[in-house]
């Protein structure tokens, strides 16, 4: 799939923004897998909690399933609403060729909020995003996507790129390093959840507020 379920943020030379990625189609581990790659950090800390470790492991069962039932709030977009939409299997092949299908998305919770933070704090937020190369109509609507749900604080503020290397900027957030992202090197902040469900440094739009809050 060439394009994924989301736009992307970056902040243009000496300014300081984020760049919000799609993620990759991710397969969540089963309880029991998640349990043992993050068991070694979350274990010890439900056990200083609780003081016991029947408690710690329960809360550590609760923790991993919350990560999963939400790994799909972690976009700006959100791509399988558009499948829902039209009665299509969230696992359908070469959805985003479908023509029309990114005009039908609505925003992930926080994306909207959390952009518009982001400028009122004073930063230059930019949307840089990939659009697939084989559906035309991707690429005007997620124009209209941007004039709809961000209106007037985005204007002129939306770059579709499949290098996101040839944009220059203080940060990039993005959950994958594709196109071009994994070339910012230590200025790629990654976004979500890698493909073991496991977070990334910046899980939601709430970790991304706090960074931006500590540079300012």
């Amino acid at each position: 799939m060439e394009a994924t379920n989301s736009l992307n943020i970056f902040t243009p030379t000496q300014t300081r923004v984020a760049e919000v990625a799609t993620p990759p189609k991710l397969n969540p581990p089963s309880l029991k897998e998640a349990l043992h790659i993050v068991s070694p950090k979350l274990l010890p800390f439900a056990l200083s909690l609780s003081g016991n470790m029947a408690d710690a492991e329960d809360l550590c069962q609760a923790t991993i399933l919350k990560l999963i039932e939400n790994k799909d709030k972690f976009l700006i977009v959100d791509f399988k609403s558009a499948l829902r939409k039209r009665g299509l299997p969230e696992d359908t092949k070469n959805a985003d060729d479908i023509e029309g299908i990114f005009s039908e998305m609505v925003p992930m919770h926080g994306a909207i909020e959390g952009y518009n933070e982001l400028v009122t704090m004073g930063h230059d937020v930019y949307i840089l995003s990939t659009a697939p190369w084989k559906n035309p109509s991707a690429w005007s609507d997620k124009l209209l996507w941007v004039k709809g749900y961000l209106g007037k604080v985005a204007y002129k503020r939306l770059i579709l790129s499949h290098n996101k290397n040839l944009n220059s900027g203080d940060y990039l957030i993005d959950d994958r390093v594709a196109n071009g992202a994994g070339e910012w090197g230590e200025k790629l902040l990654r976004f979500g959840l890698d493909k073991n469900g496991q977070p990334f440094d910046y899980p939601n739009w709430d970790s991304i507020i706090e960074f931006f809050k500590s540079v300012n």
